[in-house]
């Protein structure tokens, strides 16, 4: 559901998640920038864990992506919401990262608002764009010393 989800996109992709840091979704991420979806990344500024592998994601979608599409933010501080927000009329919210593990292994749910959820859509499109104004952008990718790098690839 979630690739066929990020795949449909033909203006936005808005993600708002703690953890992320699945190949597969960076890769649609990625790709749906270069055909001229725009796609907004927002993480947390501190996270539990995780923080060398979003890094590792911001890096990649920064360097990879198509620059006037992709815009990414640190939110201050640290929140646990997992939101997918496609074409600003649909959400896909829940308990999954986009992690492997959470999607693939953990049994995670997520739920897939559209249509006759419009108003929570509406509702949740202000929260988001309230997360971003609180937010400070990065356009650069972030760099790495050798236990950064070593860090990000155990996902610490």
């Amino acid at each position: 559901m979630l690739t066929e989800l990020l795949e449909s996109a033909n203006e936005s992709i808005l993600v708002e998640h703690c953890y992320v840091s699945d190949p597969h979704s960076l890769d649609i991420l990625i790709k749906k920038s270069h055909q001229g979806v725009r796609v907004t990344l927002v993480i947390p500024d501190r996270s539990n864990h995780g923080h060398y592998s979003n890094m590792q994601f911001i890096a990649r979608l920064i360097t990879e992506g198509a620059r006037e599409n992709v815009e990414v933010f640190l939110y201050p501080g640290m929140f646990h919401g997992k939101t997918i927000l496609v074409d600003r009329t649909r959400a896909f919210l829940g308990s999954a990262n986009l992690i492997k593990s959470s999607i693939d292994d953990m049994g995670e749910l997520n739920v897939l608002m559209s249509g006759f959820g419009q108003r929570a859509v509406l509702r949740l499109r202000d929260a988001l764009r309230g997360d971003i104004l609180k937010s400070r952008p990065i356009t650069t990718p972030p760099h790495f010393s050798w236990l950064g790098k070593w860090l990000a690839w155990m996902k610490l």
